[in-house]
C-alpha cells in the first residue's frame, strides 16, 4: 500500500466554510469642492504678470533705441543711396545694385506714408527697382535721375 492510499481524506461536510470578515473601512471625510474663484484668481494674476512683463520689455526697448527722426531720416537715407548709384549699363549692373534700389524704395515709402511730400521720391525709387527687376536699365537710369531731383528739391 502506498502512502497516498493510506491517507484518508476528510469528508467535505466535516469542514464548513467560514465567511471572510473584512475590516471596516475608515470613515471618509467629505471631499472639499474647489471653488471657481481660485482658478479665476490665478488666471487674472497670470494675465497681470504677463501684461507687466510685455509692457516692461516694450518700454525698455523704446528707451534703449531712443527716438527716431521719422520720415526725414528715412528720406535722407534713401537719397544717400540713390545719389551713390552709378549710371547703369549692361556691363556694370549687378544684383547688389538692385538690392540697394529696393532699400531706397522701402525707406522712401516709409517716409511717404507719414508725409506726402516724399510721395514722388517713393514712386521714383519703386519704379527704379521694378525696372531693375526687368533689366530695363534705361528706365532705371531715368527713375534714378527723377529720384535724385526729388532729393535736391
Amino acid at each position: 500500500m502506498t502512502s497516498l492510499e493510506a491517507t484518508e481524506l476528510a469528508p467535505a461536510d466535516s469542514m464548513p466554510l467560514q465567511p471572510i470578515e473584512w475590516p471596516a473601512a475608515p470613515p471618509q471625510r467629505p471631499l472639499k469642492q474647489p471653488t471657481p474663484r481660485r482658478p479665476l484668481l490665478a488666471a487674472l494674476i497670470g494675465l497681470a504678470c504677463g501684461a507687466f512683463l510685455v509692457g516692461g520689455v516694450w518700454v525698455g526697448g523704446s528707451l534703449l533705441t531712443g527716438t527716431s527722426d521719422g520720415p526725414a531720416k528715412d528720406a535722407a537715407e534713401a537719397c544717400t543711396i540713390v545719389r551713390g548709384l552709378p549710371a547703369f549699363t549692361t556691363e556694370n549692373f549687378v544684383q547688389s545694385d538692385g538690392s540697394r534700389l529696393y532699400r531706397a524704395g522701402e525707406l522712401s515709402a516709409a517716409a511717404a506714408q507719414t508725409e506726402a511730400r516724399y510721395q514722388r521720391l517713393a514712386e521714383a525709387t519703386r519704379q527704379a527697382y521694378l525696372s531693375s527687376s526687368d533689366l530695363d536699365l534705361d528706365a532705371v537710369n531715368q527713375q534714378v535721375r527723377i529720384a535724385v531731383s526729388e532729393c535736391a528739391g
